[in-house]
């Protein structure tokens, strides 16, 4: 009987440590992708010269780069200039799939 326990215990204890370990190495990829995009922004950014920078230039070194509405801004406070610019470096899914999972089982299963 304690043989059989044992070789279940074992076998569910593989099991969550087989997904611990994928989830960190899911986590550990996303995190280089999204270091990565962090890093050509920033050095994007600061290969820019104030004042000599073309806008086409300043469109060509950092892909993705948005005109803003200043209109639509619900900040208004913020941006106060003629024409704004930005870049959005999106959330890694897989952060976002867990960390909306687990928030939503908060709400639904309170302790």
């Amino acid at each position: 009987m304690t043989s059989r326990f044992a070789v279940w215990a074992s076998s569910v204890l593989l099991y969550l440590l087989g997904i611990v370990a994928l989830s960190l190495i899911a986590f550990r990829i996303e995190a280089i992708l999204f270091a990565r995009q962090v890093a050509a922004v920033t050095n994007g950014l600061a290969e820019l010269k104030i004042g000599t920078s073309s806008k086409q230039e300043v469109f060509a070194r950092l892909r993705g780069l948005q005109p803003h509405n200043i209109s639509d801004d619900p900040y208004p406070f913020i941006a106060q200039c003629e024409e704004c610019l930005s870049v959005a470096i999106p959330t890694p899914r897989v952060s976002v799939w867990l960390l909306t999972r687990m928030t939503t089982r908060e709400r639904t299963h309170p302790q």
